[in-house]
């Protein structure tokens, strides 16, 4: 009777496993951050331009697509994971992966090891310090690096230039420039009114 061999299928089908669950995610190399069960985001540098996503299912039967090497574009990249359970119940985890516009000072070691640029540009805030210890780094490599100050269309307002062959001391340096004086008058009678911009 057909309508038996249905309830049968219907039968097989309840004692498939609903587990869709993820047991473990992860990217080779990297601290992945939990927004919840279903988000994970992570942030890597310029120049990594591909991860390895792991990822496993709590119930061996599930099947996970998704994993294994990923390219990544400048910005934002969403990489979805999907554990499909035995009985076809799907479950999609988000990776939310941004990978930076350009070297920052907290990437200063991978700028230094980036060899395709004669010269490193690396991109500071207005209250930025160099450290001694970004110093000694700077002088270990030998390499020339450029610490820029950019606005938000990504024009250079001020550089400095930190040259590894060229330190002989290495102490905490403030990277900030204003252009305002409390002397401003002061210098502007001295200059006999020359125009001018004040770098303090």
């Amino acid at each position: 009777n057909p309508r038996n061999n249905n309830n049968n299928n219907k039968n097989n089908n309840n004692n498939l496993s609903k587990n869709n669950n993820l047991k473990e995610i992860s990217i080779d190399g990297y601290e992945l951050v939990k927004v919840d069960n279903n988000n994970y985001t992570l942030t890597v540098g310029n120049n990594v331009s591909s991860i390895n996503v792991k990822a496993t299912a709590e119930d061996s039967k599930a099947k996970v697509d998704g994993t294994g090497s990923k390219e990544l574009t400048i910005g934002e990249n969403n990489i979805e994971v999907k554990i499909t359970s035995e009985s076809g119940a799907q479950n999609k985890i988000l990776l939310k992966v941004t990978r930076k516009d350009a070297y920052y000072l907290e990437d200063l070691d991978d700028a230094l090891k980036d060899t395709s640029t004669q010269i490193v540009d690396v991109i500071i805030k207005e209250d930025s310090k160099l450290t001694s210890e970004h110093l000694n780094k700077i002088k270990q490599s030998k390499r020339a690096v450029n610490f820029n100050l950019i606005d938000e269309n990504k024009k250079v307002i001020y550089s400095w230039t930190i040259d590894g062959n060229k330190i002989n001391t290495s102490k905490d340096m403030l990277t900030t420039v204003v252009f305002t004086s409390e002397n401003s008058k002061e210098i502007s009678e001295l200059s006999n009114y020359a125009y001018g911009v004040n770098v303090n």
